[in-house]
């Protein structure tokens, strides 16, 4: 409904924001019914969290931890179990660890794209979740 910035990232400034939206558009507190999450604690801890504070205002309040981002920590811890994709990864994080690094090997990178002709991509590190 709203992308806001949040100076602090405290549970509690999360809460205003999203109470000072609800007010603004004249929504009452105990309609919000869901929220989901990236599960760090700031979100869902059980005493001080976003969440928590929003099950306050309404007893039936639901909050669910994402599920994309479940699946992508469970293929990360699956990824780093598996010998051979834990060896791909290091040589990918070490690939680009070793033109990441160096002016030089960066710039004969562009000088390949300068004759490919094919400016457009840009070096990046392998993460888990891509």
């Amino acid at each position: 409904m709203k992308i806001t910035n949040i100076n602090d990232g405290k549970a509690y400034t999360t809460v205003s924001v999203i109470r000072q939206y609800l007010s603004e558009h004249s929504i009452e507190e105990n309609c919000l019914t869901g929220f989901g999450s990236d599960g760090t604690n700031v979100m869902t801890g059980k005493r001080n969290g976003v969440a928590k504070k929003l099950k306050d205002l309404n007893p039936k309040f639901i909050d669910v931890h994402c599920i994309c981002h479940r699946l992508a920590l469970a293929s990360k811890d699956a990824f780093n179990e598996i010998p051979y994709l834990k060896k791909y990864g290091e040589i990918l994080t070490a690939l680009f660890k070793f033109y990441h690094n160096s002016s030089v090997c960066t710039a004969a990178l562009k000088e390949i794209q300068r004759v490919l002709e094919d400016p457009g991509l840009k070096l990046k590190e392998a993460k888990h979740v891509r």
